[in-house]
């Protein structure tokens, strides 16, 4: 293969396949999570599980990039919509936001129960917020679906639209807006949103 560079080529259908391939990228990690999951290994599969909620859940968040729907979900087969909200809800309220009911922390003291002497302070901390192995299998599914039906075909269909476009063009014009590069930013740029 003839050596070659990826060139700048801004329009609305550039950005969107750029957001596309996010979500995509997205919804891989969500499937390599599911397939991690490890038994007697709640820590690991605690943070395992919340990074693929999270990873699913930027899919449908509204922000800067172009964002699943959930009608893109109907066609995942019956149940799906109500799954789908079922995820999105357990990312919202047991991860983004995590003071709720199912996540529970009460602290008390310590007495001894003949001299009723007090010795410490505890705390009983419960997390109900574990996936099923088949709810796990179930979110593989639907993210495999999201990522090879959905957005696959959209990447396929804007692929075409951007060759079918920029081949209408002349190479210079198309060399004029530079080569894609990226440069890390200094760590005050990168808390700012793009």
């Amino acid at each position: 293969m003839p050596e070659s560079h990826l060139y700048h080529y801004p329009t609305e259908e550039t950005k969107i396949f750029a957001d596309l391939i996010g979500v995509k990228t997205d919804l891989e990690h969500v499937i390599n999570c599911t397939r991690l999951v490890i038994d007697d290994q709640p820590s690991l599969n605690r943070a395992i599980m919340d990074s693929a909620l999270i990873a699913y859940r930027r899919c449908f968040a509204s922000g800067m990039r172009t964002k699943l729907t959930d009608t893109d979900v109907l066609g995942a087969g019956q149940g799906a919509d109500e799954f789908h909200d079922y995820i999105i809800n357990q990312a919202s309220k047991h991860i983004a936001h995590s003071v709720n009911l199912s996540e529970w922390v009460k602290a008390g003291l310590f007495i001894n129960a003949e001299s009723h002497e007090v010795f410490g302070v505890g705390y009983l901390s419960v997390r109900v917020h574990e996936l099923s192995k088949v709810e796990i299998a179930q979110l593989e599914r639907l993210a495999n679906y999201l990522a090879n039906e959905v957005v696959e075909k959209q990447l396929s269909s804007l692929e075409k639209i951007i060759l079918s476009e920029a081949q209408s063009k002349s190479p210079q014009d198309l060399i004029a807006n530079g080569r894609v590069q990226h440069v890390a930013p200094d760590l005050s740029k990168a808390k700012r949103s793009r």
